[in-house]
């Protein structure tokens, strides 16, 4: 039996592309924000580390959706699944590499859903403009011969009895 890439299967795989990729981002929040020491006796302090937190992960969650929608423009639903579900489980292992390393402590808990938020809004916008296909039966979909204008309706005509009115 051939391997196939169903919609579920390419979720699984973007879900531990985020995990392992929560290892770097947890580096990089380490080495730009204000480190456990420096934020003791400074509430200012702890907002910055929050608020840098907040700022690496919803850039990477853009990023992130971005290749993954370049790379698989099919299984829109599944991999807006991946890319949430992998965002917030990239930011809680990122929060724990950075906490390893010396960090605080995140205490808006709320920011460990700008990875996931990022992503989903990017995808969103990317399948509005572009569309991002979904998985469909081939018979629900339009045959050669028919165009696509021929399932919409009708425009509405103008004025009494079919007289355009201008």
């Amino acid at each position: 039996m051939p391997v196939t890439n169903s919609p579920w299967r390419v979720a699984g795989i973007v879900i531990i592309g985020m995990i392992v990729l929560g290892i770097p981002v947890g580096i990089l929040w380490s080495l730009i924000a204000p480190s456990a020491a420096d934020i003791r006796g400074e509430p200012q302090l702890a907002i910055a580390a929050d608020a840098m937190f907040g700022l690496v992960t919803i850039c990477t969650g853009v990023i992130s959706a971005l290749v993954v929608a370049r790379m698989q423009r099919r299984n829109g639903i599944a991999l807006i699944v991946g890319v949430v579900v992998g965002g917030l489980c990239g930011s809680v292992v990122a929060l724990g590499v950075g906490v390893l390393l010396g960090q605080a402590e995140v205490r808006a808990l709320p920011v460990l859903l700008a990875w996931s938020v990022g992503g989903l809004i990017s995808l969103v916008a990317l399948g509005v403009s572009y569309g991002l296909e979904s998985e469909t039966d081939p018979a629900e979909q339009n045959s050669p011969e028919e165009p696509a204008e021929q399932n919409s309706p009708e425009a509405p005509e103008f004025g009494v009895d079919g007289d355009d009115q201008s």
